[in-house]
């Protein structure tokens, strides 16, 4: 693994001697790093706020993050110490908020107004970016160096968004049009946006104890905190229009939990049920697998391995305890060390609320009854 440092003017300022290091890559969400450096390195010294890491693994994939905390420290032996550790560039969304009209100024924005669009999910997430914080927005909004790649890509979305986070809206979109986001740096030393439809993986990744490509796993089942909400849309006092909204898991786990939220753009009851169905989704409890990948070359040499052969948001299969678990692999993390490469990643998210019982999420279920029953006999 290769580690370049690079200024705040995104221009290289040399290798960096690494010890050890840890990339945490989310699905269309903000993933972080941790690394220990050598700090008597000479590029070591030239690191200042402002300056991120190009990591790169070779043929196994490239990381592009930004560095938040800079520590050295020295030993009472003389040896110094830098340890790093920050987010990846899709931070860059989550520090700017839709604006109804981006090629107005924040003062000259109708609070009444919405910033729309609608297409498929590449191009309404790219137009999104471009206009929030790409080339076409305003120079005070402008993130350095960012270009956004056309990638008119995914299923179809719409998007009515007002001082939103754009990192939360472009996820939302992400998810329904079946797409990741990537920000990454590149050698014209830009950092490139783009959208890529994902892949499912679910015959050709396949892990599994047989292949030796499984390694340790866990499943894990977790409540939602609210299980029943009612939504309030346009209107005052007894002319509001409302609407309540349950989700699944309050059979699962046994108990309804309440909230409300207002949902003021809502101006009928096919609006509303329509926003009803999005919070549904977001506020699901969730079943997911975590995995160790075993990543070393099989009897015929080779080996499947994370960023090139499947990366975030492909649609794999787990096969544990004699079933299999698809999903999308929602985070992956990636750590280097003295000792090489290890991954893990988690597999599956909140369930599907097309269907109140998800075959896989049910195995999850199952399978988490037989580990208790494993376990009290």
């Amino acid at each position: 693994m290769e580690m370049t440092l690079i200024g705040p003017d995104l221009v290289p300022r040399g290798r960096l001697d690494w010890v050890n290091c840890t990339v945490v890559q989310k699905l269309n969400a903000k993933g972080t790093f941790t690394a220990q450096i050598v700090g008597e390195g000479r590029a070591a010294s030239r690191i200042v706020p402002g300056c991120r890491l190009f990591i790169r693994d070779h043929d196994a994939g490239a990381y592009s993050v930004l560095i938040t905390t800079i520590e050295r420290s020295m030993t009472s032996k003389g040896i110094l110490n830098l340890n790093l550790s920050g987010v990846d560039d899709l931070v860059a969304l989550a520090q700017r908020i839709t604006f109804p009209s981006p090629d107005r100024a924040a003062d000259q924005q109708n609070v009444a107004d919405y910033y729309t669009d609608s297409g498929s999910a590449g191009r309404v997430i790219g137009s999104m970016v471009l206009r929030n914080l790409g080339p076409n927005a305003r120079a005070e909004r402008r993130w350095f160096g960012l270009v956004v790649d056309e990638a008119d890509t995914g299923g179809r979305v719409e998007v009515k968004s007002r001082l939103k986070p754009v990192l939360d809206e472009a996820a939302t979109l992400g998810d329904l049009g079946k797409v990741r986001m990537v920000c990454r740096y590149g050698q014209d030393r830009k950092l490139h946006f783009t959208v890529e439809a994902v892949t499912d993986r679910t015959r050709s990744m396949v892990f599994r104890q047989e292949t030796g490509t499984l390694g340790d796993w866990t499943v894990s089942l977790t409540a939602p905190e609210t299980t029943a909400f009612i939504l309030g849309g346009k209107g005052d006092l007894k002319e509001r229009l409302l609407g309540e909204y349950r989700i699944p898991s309050e059979d699962t786990w046994g108990w309804r939990a309440e909230t409300f939220k207002d949902q003021t753009d809502a101006e009928d009851r096919a609006a509303l049920d329509k926003a009803g169905a999005k919070e549904t989704k977001l506020m699901a409890g969730s079943a997911a697998v975590t995995l160790t990948a075993n990543e070393r070359p099989n009897e015929n040499g080779t080996s499947k391995v994370f960023g090139r052969d499947y990366l975030i948001g492909d649609i794999v299969t787990a096969r544990l305890g004699g079933a299999d678990y698809t999903d999308q692999i929602q985070l992956a993390e990636i750590s280097w060390d003295d000792k090489g490469r290890n991954t893990k990643l988690t597999i599956g998210k909140t369930q599907d609320q097309d269907n109140d019982s998800p075959a896989w999420v049910r195995r999850v279920r199952d399978l988490d009854k037989r580990q208790r029953g494993m376990e009290t006999n």
